[in-house]
This record gives C-alpha cells, sequence and structure tokens, in this order.
C-alpha cells in the first residue's frame, strides 16, 4: 500500500513596508507687543523771558557817600568820597553839577506839534533845577506830588498864562490836578485854540538872518 504525503506549501508574507506620514511644518506665531499707554504730561508753565541787564550800570549810595558800577559781566568797581582828595571831591561835585543843569535842557519833543522844545522852555527847564537844587530845603531830584504823572503841558501853560495873566507856578499848579480829557478840552476851546495856533508857528519860524550872521560873523 503505497503512502502519499502531501505537503502543504508554506507561504511567507512579506512586512508592509511603513511609510512616514509628512507631518506639516511648525510655523511660529509672531507675538505682538501691546503698547503701554503713557500718563498724560502736565502741561510746562510758559518760562517768563530772561531780562537782559545792561551793559554797565551805575547806582549811589548817599548815605555811605559812595558809587557803585556794575557790568553785566558781574564785575563791580565802587568808590567813595573819603577815597577822594579835597581837590578831586571839589572837581567830582561841579561836574555832577554841570551835568544835571545841562541835561534839564534834553526836553522831549511836543507831543501835539512834535516840535523840538524852544530855547525859552529850555531856560525855564533849566532855571526851575537850579532854583530848586540852592534852595535851603534843596532836592537834587524834583519831588513827585500828587496829580504829577501828567503828560507834558509845554505850550498850553504859556497860552494859558497870556489868556489869564496869571505866573507859570499858578497855571502849572492848577494844570496838574486836571485829567487827560479836561486839558484836550481845554486845548480845544475857542479862546485858548488861537493862542496854541499862534505859539506853535511861532516855534516853526526860522530867524534865517540870524543863522546868517552866526556862520558869517
Amino acid at each position: 500500500m503505497t503512502t502519499t504525503t502531501t505537503k502543504k506549501a508554506t507561504t511567507t508574507k512579506k512586512a508592509t513596508p511603513t511609510v512616514a506620514t509628512p507631518t506639516a511644518p511648525t510655523v511660529a506665531t509672531p507675538t505682538v507687543a501691546t503698547p503701554t499707554p503713557k500718563a498724560p504730561t502736565a502741561p510746562t508753565a510758559p518760562t517768563a523771558p530772561t531780562k537782559k541787564l545792561p551793559e554797565i550800570s551805575a547806582e549811589i549810595f548817599p548815605a555811605s557817600e559812595s558809587l557803585t558800577i556794575t557790568f553785566s559781566t558781574g564785575v563791580q568797581l565802587s568808590i567813595s568820597l573819603d577815597q577822594l582828595t579835597p581837590e578831586l571831591k571839589v572837581q567830582a561835585a561841579l561836574h555832577g553839577l554841570k551835568q544835571k543843569l545841562v541835561d534839564c535842557a534834553a526836553l522831549p519833543r511836543d507831543t501835539v506839534t512834535g516840535r523840538s522844545a524852544s530855547p525859552h522852555e529850555k531856560h525855564e527847564a533849566v532855571l526851575e533845577c537850579y532854583t530848586r537844587i540852592i534852595s535851603p530845603s534843596g532836592t537834587w531830584n524834583k519831588v513827585r506830588e500828587a496829580g504829577d504823572g501828567s503828560p507834558k503841558l509845554g505850550l498850553l501853560v504859556r497860552a494859558l498864562m497870556e489868556l489869564s495873566g496869571k505866573d507859570q507856578t499858578t497855571v502849572t499848579a492848577n494844570l496838574k490836578s486836571k485829567s487827560t480829557a479836561e486839558l484836550s478840552a481845554l486845548r480845544c476851546h475857542e479862546k485858548v485854540a488861537p493862542i496854541l495856533a499862534r505859539l506853535n508857528n511861532e516855534k516853526s519860524i526860522i530867524n534865517s538872518d540870524a543863522l546868517l550872521d552866526d556862520l558869517i560873523g
């Protein structure tokens, strides 16, 4: 009896290759900084303009009989009368008097006409200063009185002196108590205005003969 052996074929399964699934690249998210709000700034007070110092200034100290000169650089020079010889004291006093009296003649132009002061007006101004200085109760500077802040009266005083027959002191004292409006009204008065006009014309007249005589002798 013949025995038949049947062999089963052994089938070997092949391993299936593993394919890696591609991973999407990671994209970094940019970080945006959140701005921090600034606190409101308090307004800065305006700076006051710096006052320009004069190049040179002088200050007199009567109590110590001294004078101080101050330069804009801060340098100071001081001098007192006790540093001077008797001769220099006299010279300094006379120079100061000369300067004081001559300066009184430097009158401003008439505020109405714009003309320069007349020789008569300059003489009156110097005479007032001279009389005040040599008086027993003399003062170096004019003492301001109530109402003394009025504008230069000039021709108005002369016109009223002519119209009223009163002296300069009386007329000036009366005018100093008047307001600006009252002074303007006086200038426009029918009796005062013609005199002012005539005085203005007299100031504008130039004596050509006198000028020629001064030039040719």
